[in-house]
């Protein structure tokens, strides 16, 4: 049996009591290694902020983190934010704090045997330079739709391409992705591995109740990009004053108010329901109790959501956004639909109620699909053998 190896994963985008399913991948995939036996660290970077004046954390370089998590992985905070529209103070500020950050995290946890970033902005950034001032492999896994939109501004791309370039090894979450990201990279090969699902926690359960109404689901962060106010159009094209219900999980962004104005005047207010922030268990409650779930972004780098939701053996529809296109297999308790067209959306909808009304759906073989390419024994088995490249090509003295 090969012994466990020591890992560091640095990111700025980590779930927060604040805002619990932000970035949860991230903390489920630093779960999962633990669970596998290895020894998991988790550097928390100050989070990316729209503002025009730099954040300053409070209290001397000493007291910059805060305290350890009390359970799972040890996961080290550095509080504040960095400036987004700032890239350069941006960087100075992450780099500043995640170098202070991680000499305290080796002091009382040793030295890790692999850097693992999330996301070159700014998780990569700071990890390079731990590379360049310890000699630690770097790993990064990019997710960031701003590859997929060009939205990757003027002053962001030097530290991009430093991220980039200073990795030892390059991931993206979906084959679209990595393929933007390769621009970016100056040559190197950029491979592709997913996100994970926990098999053992979304499981299909009992199903939706015989007497419910058909229900349609979605779990996303009430903001534009996720275009929840097309799947309200939708939802009304297809069922309006049917037997059909279409709940909602999730929440910021600051769009609620503005999506629950449009289900009332779109004549929905009976049918569409606001669920709020979910925990994980409550979103495999919905999706068990859900005959269909449904995705309706306008730009997706993978979207979790669907590999859970069909963990449970229920079929998904979703918009060709990106990583979607990879992860659902039509014909197999999944449909695909063009982004911004609620008439389409619709119409898979309406098909996939006919579908389950005439138990054409078989949950096993769904679930199967899935947990085929995305169950947490096939990602974290991929990621431990390129873990394990890295740490042995790492020079053992300098």
């Amino acid at each position: 049996m090969q012994a466990p190896l020591h890992v560091l994963l640095i990111t700025s985008f980590y779930p927060s009591r604040e805002s619990p399913a932000f970035a949860v991948f991230c903390k489920e995939q630093a779960r999962a290694l633990a669970t596998a036996g290895h020894r998991v660290g988790v550097l928390v970077l100050p989070r990316p902020r729209f503002s025009l004046l730099p954040d300053r954390a409070p209290g001397p370089a000493g007291e910059l983190l805060l305290a350890a998590e009390d359970e799972g992985p040890a996961v080290l905070r550095c509080p504040g934010s960095v400036p987004y529209d700032w890239p350069r103070t941006a960087s100075l500020v992450a780099r500043r704090r995640g170098l202070h950050a991680y000499a305290r995290y080796c002091r009382k946890h040793g030295t890790p045997d692999v850097l693992h970033a999330h996301f070159s902005l700014y998780g990569g950034d700071v990890a390079v330079a731990l590379k360049e001032h310890h000699g630690i492999p770097v790993l990064l896994t990019e997710h960031h739709s701003a590859f997929l939109t060009g939205a990757i501004r003027r002053g962001q791309a030097p530290f991009v391409r430093r991220a980039l370039a200073g990795s030892d090894k390059i991931l993206a979450v979906s084959p679209q992705l990595a393929r933007a990201v390769a621009p970016w990279a100056s040559g190197r090969e950029v491979e592709v591995l997913g996100n994970s699902v926990d098999p053992g926690f979304f499981t299909p359960g009992e199903g939706p109740p015989a007497d419910a109404p058909f229900t349609v689901s979605t779990v996303a962060n009430l903001r534009p990009a996720k275009a929840v106010d097309l799947l309200i159009e939708a939802f009304a094209l297809a069922f309006r004053g049917d037997r059909a219900a279409l709940c909602i999980g999730g929440d910021g962004g600051g769009e609620r108010a503005a999506l629950e104005r449009l289900a009332a005047a779109r004549g929905l207010a009976a049918q569409v329901h606001f669920l709020g922030t979910l925990t994980r268990a409550q979103v495999r409650d919905l999706f068990r109790r859900s005959h269909v779930v449904a995705c309706s972004s306008r730009v997706e780098t993978f979207g979790i959501t669907l590999i859970e939701a069909m963990a449970c053996g229920r079929p998904v529809v979703a918009t060709r956004s990106g990583g979607p296109e990879w992860l659902v297999e039509e014909g197999c308790g999944g449909a695909l639909v063009p982004a911004d067209d609620p008439a389409a959306l619709a119409a898979a909808l309406r098909q996939v109620r006919e579908q389950t009304a005439a138990a054409r759906f078989n949950p096993q073989r769904i679930r199967d699909g899935c947990l085929r390419r995305f169950a947490e024994p096939v990602v974290l088995g991929r990621l431990a053998t390129i873990y394990r490249e890295l740490a042995a090509a790492r020079p053992r003295s300098r």
